[in-house]
């Protein structure tokens, strides 16, 4: 049985250069990313766009290459397919993008499939900005006549009318990471499965960590579990009151549903929703997706009048205003040097005990290699997070003890000029924080990696532990679906806790493949949360003989670390190698490696010793690789 939630953990690093004003949360008008409604009956069928090639750009067809020959190899626009084995009894279809915005300024957004009129794709009505909007990956939707459809292969392109205003790359681009085809039937004459949500009760009152369930008449695969309220925007649309979900995809992970209240594969179905971030609010409403054994989705009636009032704490989320697409952290776009300073306006702190900062990023580690790469929270630093050139949604827990009553500094910094820099999305990120009683666990960081001759080290940081009896590690093959517990994988809590404490479990199994794997959290009264999986892709069996097929550098294990870390790297072809280790002002205080290695898989030991507490940057230069990733030192 798979049941999935929400939890929170600390990825990878980025830096933003943003101008971010957050005030009390309030709900906004706009939304273009559609959903099925009550009694819906429909498929869904999805491509996963192949970014390893320029299948995902949709250039301007009509540039002048004379001016602008780097547009060239972009062109002409690529010519994808889907394949659609029903039309039967359809009534209306829609597509769903995953849509990279483009170039600043690039208008007239069209698809077309199997070679019909082009249909437009709107552009999210930002304020401040103009809606031609580049920081972005949002989800778009859009109205496909049934007419220009057809049972089998249907083919799809994209156009745009070219780039328009002072923006100064001179040609129109955009970029579509995903599609997913919505078909809709009529559910009169189409066969499908029935369910209704039983739990919980329409006007019902809840606290933190309801359990979902439903009731289901026939055979179903999958139910997906939606929650409606007043909460962080996660599909970009500036919508905070509505149904959350999306399907935003990262490089290697599959286009499904995420950011919902959660899902379950097996009968009886039922889901517990980690809302431990979901401000207290009454009008809460909630739905099922039933997908049936025959792959057509039932959407059950609404459960509606739901009060979220926790009985010994209450949060409060704080929303992004005036955020402006074009900006991001760059060091020839910034002032000074890449950095941008917002603050935080929080009036009462008074029995404050837990806060999360939301980031909301694309393109997250670009140009990751400087030093100088931060974000931080007056003087606390954010741990790694982020992806590159994708969407990523963060929730970065922020000690309470760095906030402050009034303004708070948030500071984005990147100091590099050859890549995009660290770029937010609209509408940019939001802040929540916890009154009363702390959260039983509020986890920072949470790894696993591949180790020579060993297994898979997993290791999790948490900044507080309230009653916390423990973790087990669990696992999964392929996908984030059925989750095992490790055998011997109980790492026991610290109880209760305000120190930062850290964990560490190896599995000595070796997966093939693409595995998956996350924490289950137990409190003393026995209430459980799951973390979100991390991913472990590639590993085969790794021995010292065998040939690495790509430039790697890992993170350090533990971290944060105290006395010393062990980072482990990886070289497809021989050569020289260098690992310097760079303190927050940027200047190098060790040299790790320097040295020539053959092709291979390597381990070098970070020793601290002498060095102060803080953040630091440790950057691999081999061959064409460079890459960077950030440590933290405790004493």
């Amino acid at each position: 049985m798979s049941r999935r939630i929400m939890f929170f953990t600390a990825r990878t690093i980025v830096c933003v250069l943003a101008t971010v004003v957050l005030a009390p949360w309030s709900a906004t008008s706009q939304g273009i990313f559609t959903q099925p409604g009550p009694g819906a009956v429909y498929k869904e069928y999805v491509q996963f766009i192949d970014v390893g090639s320029d299948d995902w750009r949709v250039t301007d067809p009509n540039i002048d290459l004379g001016t602008y020959p780097q547009a060239a190899p972009f062109l002409p626009n690529p010519t994808l397919s889907i394949e659609v084995d029903d039309l039967s009894s359809a009534i209306r279809a829609e597509a769903l993008f995953s849509l990279w915005g483009g170039h600043i300024g690039t208008a007239g957004k069209k698809v077309s499939f199997n070679g019909n009129a082009w249909i437009s794709i709107p552009e999210l009505q930002t304020t401040p900005g103009d809606g031609y909007n580049y920081i972005h990956q949002a989800m778009i939707g859009v109205d496909v006549p049934l007419g220009h459809l057809q049972v089998g292969t249907n083919t799809f392109t994209g156009t745009n009318d070219g780039q328009f205003g002072p923006y100064g790359f001179g040609w129109g681009q955009f970029g579509w990471y995903a599609i997913i085809l919505r078909v809709y039937y009529d559910p009169a004459s189409k066969s499908h499965v029935t369910a209704t949500v039983t739990s919980p009760a329409s006007g019902a009152t809840i606290g933190d960590n309801p359990t979902l369930a439903a009731s289901v008449s026939g055979t179903a695969s999958q139910v997906d579990f939606l929650a409606y309220y007043d909460g962080v925007d996660t599909d970009g649309d500036g919508v905070y009151q509505e149904y959350h979900h999306d399907y935003h995809r990262g490089k290697w992970d599959p286009v499904v549903i995420r950011n919902h209240a959660g899902s379950d594969d097996t009968s009886p179905f039922s889901v517990t929703w980690d809302n431990s971030w979901v401000p207290d609010q009454s009008g809460i409403k909630v739905v099922a997706r039933v997908h049936g054994s025959d792959g057509v989705w039932y959407v059950t009636p609404e459960v509606t009048g739901i009060t979220l009032a926790r009985p010994s704490s209450t949060v409060r989320l704080f929303k992004p205003t005036g955020i402006d697409e074009r900006e991001w952290a760059r060091g020839d776009l910034g002032s000074p040097e890449g950095t941008q300073q917002s603050y935080v306006d929080i009036p009462d702190l008074g029995d404050a005990a837990d806060a999360v900062l939301f980031a909301r990023t694309w393109n997250g580690v670009d140009g990751s290699g400087d030093p100088d790469h931060y974000t931080r929270v007056n003087g606390w630093y954010a741990p790694l997070y982020g992806d590159n050139h994708y969407y990523s949604l963060d929730p970065l827990p922020v000690p309470v003890g760095n906030l402050v009553e009034g303004e708070n500094l948030i500071e984005f910094k990147s100091n590099t000029v050859e890549h995009h820099g660290i770029e937010v999305l609209w509408p940019g990120s939001a802040v929540a924080v916890r009154y009363g009683i702390a959260l039983p666990v509020q986890i920072a960081s949470f790894t696993a990696v591949p180790v020579v001759d060993e297994g898979v080290r997993l290791a999790w940081t948490t900044l507080s532990e309230t009653n916390n009896y423990g973790f087990e590690v669990q696992k999964a093959q392929g996908s984030p679906d059925g989750f095992q517990t490790v055998p011997n994988g109980f790492v026991a809590g610290a109880g209760t806790s305000t120190r930062t404490m850290t964990y560490a479990f190896v599995d000595p199994v070796v997966p093939s493949g693409t595995t998956y794997y996350r924490l289950k959290q137990i409190d003393l009264d026995g209430s459980i949360r799951h973390s979100e999986p991390v991913r472990v892709t590639g590993v085969t069996g790794v021995t010292e003989g065998d040939r690495p097929t790509s430039y790697t550098l890992a993170q350090a294990y533990p971290n944060p670390f105290n006395p010393s870390a062990r980072i482990r790297y990886a070289v497809p072809v021989a050569g020289r190698v260098r690992i310097g280790l760079f303190n927050q002002l940027g200047q190098e205080v060790r040299i790790l490696v320097n040295d020539f290695r053959e092709a291979g898989l390597y381990e070098t030991t970070l020793d601290a010793h002498g060095l102060p507490s803080g953040v630091y940057v440790y950057r691999m230069e081999s061959g064409p690789f460079v890459d960077a990733k950030k440590v933290v030192l405790l004493r």
